[in-house]
């Protein structure tokens, strides 16, 4: 985390417009993330009075932006509190217009010009147990000046006021806070990889047709349907095709956002550092820096009556994180191979008998090409 010494952006108004903004970004509805980080506050107001103990405070913050709301926890006999709370709020829709509409999710909330957002909130109270708690101090920040300069963190310490006004300046202590405006992209990388699924089963689809249909018109002397080689090739590219869109689609879904060269580069280097073990007549290292064997699989057998027992195999975190480079060069691979196996299908055919005449399984392969080839796009994308 950032101290009030690491950045020293410039004093942020808060009673003033920021000048500059051009209009279409403030007319514009924008998307994305604002991610805050709730550093501390200073001189808050003291709200519990013990016998024998300085006045004090239980404080906590509530960011709160519309209908989104974060708390932090709660420090404890201070006024002067750390809370180093990191949160994100969405501001817009995350996927693009157009395919909400296809979906029916449109509505008319879902593109609210920056002036018509909610306020930024930050709430400061103290906890009690047997009463409500009590208001220590708020401020509030508008969106415009929030959403200023995107992809970028700002550090800055806004005055606290009280909302009861029970000092005499209304101030009541200060909060330090950073944030962050992370604008969605165009496509998201999620629709962007289920864009590419679509795209593969398409193709999986259409060359599964093509294995089955005419790829050459009937003759006298040739009654065969297609020349030989075409159909293994199809259903072998099909195959290939929904091998690809099942991993496409678990690749969507995974949580990791690791790199492939960081994963063979951390393959790589736990190899070589086993052999370096080895070669000094140390045990070799297995399961990450421990130094002890990390099992893949859990297995539990149990009694369940004198002559039945029940067996239960688990897989551990340390199963899918050595699985997880294959799987993703597979997602890289399979889309390739299913266009390469689409276009020998195309070949084999031409090469052994060109015609002009197009046929529904020619047709059906051309379909499955360009699909795959698109949903290729979108896995490089």
């Amino acid at each position: 985390f950032w101290s009030k010494d690491d950045l020293q952006p410039p004093p942020l108004s808060l009673s003033t417009v920021p000048r500059g903004v051009p209009l279409g970004r403030v007319m514009a509805a924008p998307r994305g993330f604002l991610h805050v980080l709730v550093h501390s506050a200073e001189n808050l107001m003291a709200a519990d009075f013990k016998l024998l103990k300085q006045p004090s405070s239980d404080p906590y913050c509530i960011i709160t932006l519309g209908d989104q709301q974060h708390s932090t926890h709660t420090m404890y006999e201070t006024t002067n509190p750390s809370w180093e709370y990191a949160c994100s709020f969405q501001i817009g829709t995350f996927l693009p217009g157009p395919l909400l509409w296809l979906l029916g999710e449109m509505s008319q909330t879902s593109y609210k010009p920056v002036q018509d957002m909610p306020s930024l909130e930050f709430e400061v109270f103290d906890e009690d147990c047997m009463t409500a708690d009590d208001a220590l101090g708020e401020v509030r920040l508008q969106m415009l000046q929030v959403l200023e300069q995107p992809e970028k963190w700002h550090l800055t310490e806004l005055p606290l006021k009280s909302p009861k006004g029970t000092t005499p300046d209304g101030q009541c202590g200060s909060l330090l806070v950073s944030f962050c405006w992370e604008p969605a992209p165009l496509l998201p990388a999620y629709a962007c990889r289920m864009v590419a699924a679509i795209c593969l089963a398409v193709g999986f689809a259409m060359l599964l047709l093509a294995a089955s249909c005419r790829w050459q018109p009937p003759t006298a002397s040739e009654a065969a349907p297609k020349q030989p080689g075409v159909t293994a090739a199809a259903l072998l590219g099909s195959f290939v095709l929904l091998l690809a869109t099942v991993l496409e689609f678990i690749t969507a879904h995974m949580e990791s956002n690791a790199r492939i060269d960081d994963l063979a580069a951390n393959q790589s280097c736990n190899r070589g550092l086993s052999e370096a073990l080895s070669s000094f007549g140390l045990p070799r290292r297995r399961g990450g820096d421990s130094g002890r064997q990390e099992a893949l699989l859990k297995v539990n057998l149990r009694t369940v009556k004198l002559t039945q027992y029940e067996l239960t195999i688990t897989p551990t975190v340390e199963l899918i994180k050595h699985l997880h480079l294959p799987i993703i060069v597979l997602t890289y691979l399979l889309p390739l191979g299913g266009v390469a196996l689409s276009f020998v299908a195309m070949s084999l055919q031409c090469l052994q008998a060109w015609s002009l005449d197009l046929q529904a399984g020619q047709l059906c392969t051309a379909l499955a090409l360009c699909s795959a080839s698109a949903g290729l796009g979108c896995v490089f994308a």
